[in-house]
């Protein structure tokens, strides 16, 4: 579930980062959505690929390449910004795109009990528990 959720919420955060009269662009939170979608789409379609177990990694490989050419090629039609600025604003996105996944990510295994805060609090039964194997006599009773 959080997989499939964590993405639509960034879409919607990275949507509203205001970097385009930054680079010299117009200011359009329908435009941002609009470009954020675009470029993911590559990533929704390698994660469709990656279902066949020898394409995962090459499929995801490609699917951020084409993502990040496709966010470099659609940032100047939709935003506006010029062409010259559209690699730096390019690298702008991408890391807010990731600050956002990371905090985000954070945000809601701390609430489900997942994620990078809640790992290793998971790991196994706790050091006094006594495992005892299917059928077998635990004592009791």
């Amino acid at each position: 579930m959080q997989d499939q959720a964590a993405p639509i919420d960034s879409n919607k955060l990275i949507a509203r980062v205001k970097g385009a009269p930054t680079f010299g662009g117009e200011k359009s939170r329908v435009q941002a959505l609009k470009v954020v979608a675009y470029s993911y789409t590559a990533s929704w379609v390698a994660a469709i690929i990656a279902i066949i177990p020898g394409l995962a990694l090459l499929s995801a490989l490609l699917g951020l390449i084409y993502g990040l050419y496709l966010l470099n090629l659609g940032l100047p039609f939709t935003m506006k910004c010029p062409s010259e600025k559209s690699v730096a604003y390019t690298a702008v996105t991408i890391i807010a795109a990731i600050i956002v996944g990371f905090v985000l990510n954070l945000v809601i295994g701390s609430v489900g009990g997942y994620g990078y805060g809640m790992r290793h609090s998971f790991s196994g039964p706790p050091p006094h528990a006594r495992i005892v194997p299917w059928g077998a006599s635990n004592g009791v009773g």
